[in-house]
């Protein structure tokens, strides 16, 4: 007999709250496992419950085994999208060698199987399905870089897009037009949402898949890497009575990450914490999450206007993609809410020209904005392959790449000729690229009342603020970078190449 039977009528979340999960075992009689047998109210709570009646048999389970299987639930997609919806992998080692050595004559459910998988557990955050001229390529992009997985004949593209599109809900026979679908997955018993997008191309619906993790760890600010000046500035505002923090950077730059580890910092106990998003990512405990559907006219301008009915405190709006939702979220801050945001900007300067270019009244912007925060995600050197070169070979190195003595002085960067740096060499727990995993570098500004001067006066000018951030220390994109070079976390290299461009 073993714990977690997924039952109609003791989901997870009403499992969890009541500390009882059904019993899985040969007796036709429903049995529960409690974590308090002695609970009177519950017992005779589940005795009234026609699935069980009042000789129910009740088991007692530790506390450890009872998180254990309620964490089971809550991993089986089945809670929500109804069993016949989900599609378990979980492919053993022997067999995903087996395929891999024949996967020009699998068939074509395991061969997407196989490549949901192997996406998967190489922490790939997007699958790409690329029909070319001469054969079906599948990529996965892992630490930001696209990486060749497989190749296919041509003449399988067909069958696996009609297959993902089955099973993404999507018109198999629509193929002049871009779709949009989601497949409800459990992978090695992790539930995982699988977006799926189509793209009509001269040889072929090219099809993307983005791997959402649903229990993904959602770190606390602390854990983002944030410098202790940066770190102080986040904190203050998060626990100011109201204020807008604007976190920008280009998609796949980490904004959700950081916008979800301030909501987890927040009293949810204390406050009521709402959000509009498009998706909802990760699911957050003590947090009202509403999802963007415009197709029945759920958008971010009125998920916000039905959110301030609502009594908040602290809103997050996925992304201010227009003047009224940004201007929505301006008056919401000044209203006495602490609200977060997502825009598309180079820096944190950027943000507020960003709002201004919007439409948005220079005074409502500085008085209304509170911290600007700016992001990129730089690949971390492999622990396993770590070695050192010194500074000359690393100039030798940038300019075969092109990257002069010049350019390095424009960005910023300082590359010492007899100083040591760490690097990574390449080996098969990289793919051979030196790096693994991915950490974010940040830029944060706060508005203060020389800033907020600067922004109201008529000759407003961007540079001339960015500069007098610069002489109040704020750190930039590029320093935080250079930090994460002294302190081997990443290189010179990666840095250029993900801030070469951001001024």
């Amino acid at each position: 007999m073993s714990l977690a039977r997924a039952q109609p009528w003791l989901r997870y979340s009403r499992a969890s709250a009541i500390g009882a999960v059904a019993l899985v075992g040969g007796e036709e009689s429903e049995d529960v496992a409690l974590v308090d047998p002695f609970d009177i109210p519950l017992r005779d709570w589940l005795g009234r419950d026609e699935h069980l009646g009042p000789d129910f048999v009740s088991t007692t389970v530790l506390p450890n085994a009872f998180e254990s299987a309620v964490q089971r639930l809550k991993n089986r997609p089945d809670e929500e999208e109804g069993e016949e919806n989900v599609l378990f992998i979980d492919i053993s080692a022997t067999e995903e060698q087996r395929i891999s050595a024949s996967i020009q004559i699998q068939d074509v459910p395991v061969l997407v199987d196989y490549f949901l998988q192997r996406g998967y557990l190489d922490a790939a955050s997007d699958i790409h399905i690329e029909p070319t001229e001469e054969f079906l390529l599948i990529r996965n992009r892992v630490d930001g870089i696209l990486h060749e997985d497989n190749s296919l004949p041509i003449d399988r593209h067909a069958e696996i897009v009609s297959r993902i599109k089955i099973l993404s809900g999507m018109d198999v026979a629509e193929k002049r037009r871009p779709q949009d679908g989601r497949i409800g997955t459990s992978i090695r018993q992790n539930a995982i949402d699988v977006r799926v997008s189509t793209f009509p191309t001269i040889h072929g619906e090219k099809l993307v898949m983005r791997l959402l993790d649903r229990n993904a760890l959602r770190p606390s600010p602390e854990d983002l890497g944030m410098l202790p000046r940066d770190l102080r500035l986040l904190y203050e505002k998060l626990d100011a009575p109201f204020g807008l923090v604007m976190i920008s950077g280009p998609t796949g730059s980490g904004k959700t990450t950081t916008l979800y580890s301030c909501l987890g910092r927040i009293d949810k106990t204390r406050k009521n914490v709402l959000t509009v998003e498009d998706p909802v990512e990760y699911r957050l405990k003590g947090v009202h999450q509403m999802q963007v559907n415009d197709r029945i006219g759920v958008t971010f301008e009125s998920g916000l206007r039905t959110i301030l009915r609502q009594d908040p405190d602290v809103i997050m709006v996925g992304e201010c993609r227009d003047q009224e939702t940004a201007g929505m979220a301006i008056q919401a801050a000044l209203t006495g809410h602490i609200v977060f945001s997502t825009i598309h900007t180079n820096d944190a300067i950027g943000v507020i020209t960003r709002l201004l270019d919007m439409g948005i009244d220079s005074f409502l912007v500085a008085n209304a904005l509170t911290l600007a925060i700016a992001q990129r995600l730089v690949r971390k050197i492999c622990d396993q392959c770590r070695g050192a070169k010194r500074g000359d070979e690393i100039l030798a190195r940038l300019a075969s790449e092109g990257i002069t003595v010049e350019r390095l002085v424009s960005l910023g960067i300082h590359v010492e000729t007899e100083e040591e740096y760490q690097c990574g060499t390449g080996c098969p727990h990289c793919r051979n690229t030196g790096y693994q995993g991915r950490q974010a570098v940040f830029e944060v500004f706060e508005m203060t009342n020389t800033a907020r001067a600067m922004i109201m006066a008529p000759d407003f000018n961007a540079d001339t603020l960015r500069a007098y951030s610069r002489e109040q220390r704020m750190t930039t994109l590029i320093h935080h970078g250079e930090r994460m070079i002294a302190n081997g976390i990443t290189t010179h290299e990666e840095v250029i190449r993900v801030l070469g461009e951001s001024y």
